[in-house]
């Protein structure tokens, strides 16, 4: 009996655990070819922007983001974001939406594509979620110092399409952590990086699953990140080689889910190379798979 007990308490007070330190994670969650990122700040609070959307009748935002937000935890996020209206980064929320104690929703404004409007619009409904457009000045205040910047899109910026993206940028005291640009492509990123915008900061979930189209070298040097993941499936050569080599030139190595599973990265101090975390096993490194196999990024 007192084994049944820890096993069934165990990981909710691991969780708790892990809740009480000072260090934020992201995690770019293994979908397929779309995107979710899932952060968790100290105190337990949870975000997730976007929610994948594979193909077919897989219920990715059920048997995958939720699965991975409610393991050891209850199944509630403080907000949930939409980059843009793309159906392999919204799909998912149609099932989540509905499962999930989620403190309000927020989107580029554009209108998700397909037949996938009328279900997250009756999910929001009927969980009477409030709901909100983002624009390019907007902040989210996530307490203890953390908060997103909003950077683009702007006034006239077409919100249907790729690059519409939100481009969100996690900060904590001001100093950059994580930049998560949606599917934004080289002209948006180029246009952020020569006005000027504060872009830098440890992570870069790479634009547009890691596509050349999102190739700015001018953002890339911008943002000069630590670690770079992309979030890909196999239908496409993501991420892009040109994208690898020019990071890898800077000295920035590139995780992506389709060779390493869900990618974690440990946000610490200021300055500090996030240790990253895989669901599997990078080659030579041991087993295929291994739960959340260390790693960690070069300093």
């Amino acid at each position: 009996m007192l084994a049944s007990l820890a096993l069934l308490a165990g990981p909710g007070l691991w969780r708790a655990v892990c809740d009480l330190r000072d260090v934020a994670s992201l995690t770019v969650l293994d979908v397929g070819q779309g995107q979710s990122v899932a952060l968790s700040l100290p105190g337990g609070r949870r975000y997730v922007i976007d929610a994948g959307g594979l193909y077919g009748d897989f219920d990715v935002g059920r048997a995958v983001v939720g699965a991975f937000l409610a393991d050891g935890a209850p199944p509630r996020l403080e907000a949930a974001l939409a980059s843009h209206p793309h159906a392999d980064h919204v799909k998912g929320f149609v099932s989540l939406l509905a499962r999930f104690d989620v403190g309000a929703f927020y989107d580029n404004g554009g209108t998700p594509e397909g037949a996938l409007a009328a279900p997250m619009a009756r999910a929001l409904a009927d969980r009477a979620i409030p709901r909100a457009s983002l624009a390019a000045g907007d902040r989210l205040d996530l307490g203890d110092g953390y908060a997103l910047d909003v950077l683009h899109p702007g006034p006239g910026d077409d919100r249907s399409g790729n690059n519409g993206s939100l481009v969100l940028r996690l900060t904590r005291d001001g100093v950059g952590l994580a930049v998560i640009p949606g599917d934004a492509e080289r002209g948006v990123l180029s246009r952020l990086a020569a006005c000027g915008a504060q872009l830098s900061a440890e992570v870069l979930v790479l634009p547009h699953h890691g596509s050349v189209t999102g190739l700015s070298r001018r953002f890339l040097a911008a943002v000069s990140p630590k670690v770079a993941i992309a979030s890909c499936g196999d239908t496409w050569v993501f991420p892009s080689p040109k994208v690898e080599a020019f990071l890898a030139r800077r000295g920035c190595p590139v995780f992506a889910t389709n060779r390493h599973g869900a990618v974690t990265a440990r946000l610490g101090a200021a300055g500090e190379t996030p240790a990253v975390e895989t669901r599997i096993a990078p080659e030579g490194g041991g087993a295929a798979k291994m739960p959340f196999a260390s790693a960690v990024s070069p300093r």
